[in-house]
């Protein structure tokens, strides 16, 4: 891969988030090239050139130039070589050389770092362990670090939550009464950080508590047959998820972000017959820190069987059609369809007056009726159709 760019800012340009209140570069060169070598050897090389404003008189133009390599040993354990010589803006050169390990241990879910600067002489080795990701997920660091005025270590801990998130660090710093002399006796400084966020939000008239939100948010609020349901958000193969309804609230997602278009999946956790979720598969475009309230399930919880007989009294075979809800226009009719036996089973049926339509236009269309006092399962023994006259 080769790249090449060449920007040119005015005086009064910032980057976002930069509060520099002067730009001196009139002029930015950027390379970079990186290739593989093999299957386990790849380069890369990078070069930048500033053309600086002589806004002062010891301001020149800077540049750096950076080669580096990284070769794979075997299946996860990788090291990288870097090597970089520069110049700032008021001309001082600095040489520098990095040596990265990285140890990858993706079944035991485990991640090793080892890296070594020569400018400001630090080395340091990262130990992670992440059990699981999503909710109920958690992940353990320890970190060893050594520096030319002393050394240290130390670890953290997060614990990701349905509703909370927790974290707890402490770190040791040794630093040296006198750098000159190695056996001088240190000093001790412990730093120690703990943390507990949670979050109470609001949307479409509705509370709940989540995790920390620092953007936006969605709550999808459970109704009608899957109100006592567990629904679960991105639930992955491993198991794991982004957020679930439970004894405390609707299932909230606070990791939205803005101006961002976001596809979002929900499923039940287990769910008895006829509480089948009518949509899982959700698109999002939120807002600046918007929130939503997506309500779901239906009213719709009755389990409709029964067998389709032709007019001679045989059954009427892999047949396909629509049964349309005469109590409301607005929703939407239900697609059916029968066996070889001529049995129709199908979910998501509401109390009411119904008409069956057969996509075959051989059959006149069939009007039942579920009665008001049935709430899971309705079953009528058979219906004989109609030939369509013509």
């Amino acid at each position: 891969m080769t790249s090449f760019e060449v920007r040119s800012e005015s005086p009064d340009f910032v980057a976002l988030g930069n509060r520099v209140s002067s730009n001196i570069s009139s002029l930015k060169f950027l390379a970079l090239h990186s290739r593989t070598l093999n299957e386990k050897s790849s380069l890369s090389f990078n070069f930048n050139y500033d053309v600086n404003r002589q806004t002062q008189p010891n301001i020149s133009d800077a540049y750096s130039i950076g080669v580096g390599t990284s070769y794979r040993w075997m299946d996860g354990l990788t090291t990288n070589f870097n090597f970089r010589h520069g110049r700032n803006s008021t001309g001082a050169e600095d040489i520098s050389v990095l040596l990265f390990l990285v140890w990858s241990q993706p079944k035991e879910r485990q991640f090793v770092t080892v890296s070594t600067e020569s400018t400001s002489g630090v080395s340091r080795a990262d130990w992670t362990y992440e059990p699981q990701t999503g909710v109920e997920g958690s992940r353990s660091r320890l970190n060893v670090l050594k520096k030319p005025t002393g050394s240290g270590y130390g670890g953290d801990y997060e614990y990701t939550g349905n509703r909370t998130r927790l974290a707890a660090a402490h770190q040791v710093e040794v630093i040296n009464s006198d750098p000159s002399d190695p056996k001088a006796k240190g000093k001790s400084v412990h730093v120690t950080n703990l943390q507990f966020g949670s979050a109470l939000v609001f949307a479409g008239g509705r509370f709940d508590i989540t995790r920390p939100v620092f953007d936006s948010f969605a709550i999808f609020d459970p109704l009608n047959n899957v109100k006592n349901e567990t629904i679960q958000i991105n639930p992955k193969k491993d198991e794991t998820h982004s957020g679930q309804s439970d004894a405390f609230g609707s299932a909230v997602l606070p990791e939205l972000s803005s101006y961002t278009v976001t596809n979002i999946i929900i499923k039940q956790k287990s769910s008895s017959k006829g509480n089948s979720l009518p949509k899982d598969h959700f698109t999002l475009r939120p807002g600046y820190r918007s929130g939503y309230n997506i309500s779901i399930g239906t009213d719709a919880t009755v389990y409709f069987k029964t067998k389709l007989l032709n007019p001679d009294g045989s059954p009427a075979s892999m047949l396909v059609g629509s049964a349309v809800y005469l109590n409301d226009s607005k929703v939407e009719p239900v697609t059916v369809f029968t066996n070889k036996s001529g049995l129709l089973r199908s979910e998501g049926f509401r109390t009411g007056r119904f008409k069956l339509e057969i996509s075959d236009d051989q059959y006149e269309p069939v009007e039942f009726e579920i009665p008001s006092s049935v709430t899971d399962e309705f079953e009528i023994p058979s219906i004989q159709l109609k030939e369509r006259k013509k």
